[in-house]
């Protein structure tokens, strides 16, 4: 394997730091540890991390939610999304340089996550950070924005005109999921608790319902898409507010949601379930949107690497607004 390698200095020959977990349970768990460099593959990038996204998998994985589908035995290195700087470019590698800062995600389910000083990502997992996002800013965007793009535009066929209900609109998935509704042509209703109805407002949304004293699912009015970011509705609820050409889409992958997707295939109102695909081509569109002002991140929660715990514990809190974000180099 040939490597287009940055000499690093010769303070670096250390193994990284990293945050790990070698059992599961609340955030105690997570400990600093010395971990080896990773080491690229042909196809690959290696990364010198400045700022990492802080998503719920993240913690569904630390607490055993999901230790069915894990591969790899513990210890595992937390997280999916970071940005950073290229510091080593895989030989199968052609459209990136050494130096060039970029933002990703990598797949958590591998245990090899992003809550380290270095990570080894593949090239189709990346893009070139957008030129006026910072660090932090663009870590906090892969999975949310992924997840935001695919849900309207592949799921749900948005399209100009179309009304759009968000529900959880504030935090990480949903305030990207308001901004590209209208970026598209959307009129977006966004629901969210009390205290971000402003915040809502303020990301153009036309109109921000406050879920502790209105049910949506009781509302007169009639969307096209119907978008549960925290999946604490159902199709069947729904239904009476959707049109008859309505999605309901839904970001969890219970039995029950995967039945009503079967069940809803061939029908006028359909369930959808998401599942985000990582993809570079997707990164990119996420890029330009923000390059041209469509999308912006909000950073509501920037803590230091060292408290990966204390960022864990806001976001599974789920009184969120924005992303939450992990410094690793200022």
């Amino acid at each position: 394997m040939i490597l287009k390698v940055l000499q690093r200095p010769q303070a670096a020959i250390y193994k990284m730091k990293a945050i790990v977990i070698r059992h599961f349970g609340s955030k105690e768990v997570l400990e600093p540890a010395e971990m080896p460099d990773p080491e690229p593959d042909e196809d690959e990038l290696l990364v010198r991390i400045h700022a990492i996204g802080i998503n719920p998998f993240d913690w569904k994985v630390r607490k055993g939610l999901v230790r069915r589908v894990l591969p790899k035995k513990l210890p595992i290195i937390l997280g999916q999304d970071f940005s950073g700087e290229v510091i080593s470019v895989g030989s199968q590698v052609g459209d990136y340089e050494i130096g060039d800062r970029v933002f990703g995600t990598v797949n958590a389910l591998k245990g090899e996550g992003s809550y380290a000083e270095l990570i080894a990502a593949p090239a189709k997992n990346v893009a070139t950070l957008p030129a006026n996002m910072s660090f932090e800013e663009a870590a906090a965007l892969p999975t949310a924005g992924l997840a935001a793009l695919q849900a309207l535009r592949d799921k749900g066929n948005i399209r100009n005109g179309m009304d759009v209900l968000i529900n959880g609109a504030a935090g990480g998935v949903g305030h990207y999921a308001i901004q590209i509704a209208k970026f598209f042509g959307a009129y977006v209703t966004a629901v969210c608790g009390p205290e971000n109805l402003d915040f809502a407002t303020d990301l153009c949304a036309d109109e921000a319902l406050d879920y502790t004293k209105v049910d949506y699912t009781k509302l007169k009015s009639r969307y096209d898409i119907i978008f549960d970011v925290i999946g604490n509705r159902n199709f069947r609820e729904s239904v009476p507010v959707l049109q008859p050409k309505g999605v309901f889409i839904t970001t969890k992958p219970t039995f029950r949601n995967y039945l009503q997707m079967l069940l809803t295939r061939f029908t006028g109102k359909k369930s959808r379930n998401l599942l985000m695909d990582i993809n570079e081509d997707d990164l990119w569109e996420l890029k330009k949107m923000a390059e041209a002002e469509q999308i912006r991140s909000h950073v509501g929660g920037l803590f230091p690497f060292e408290q990966a715990g204390e960022a864990q514990a806001l976001s599974e809190s789920a009184h969120l607004r924005g992303k939450i974000v992990l410094q690793v180099l200022s």
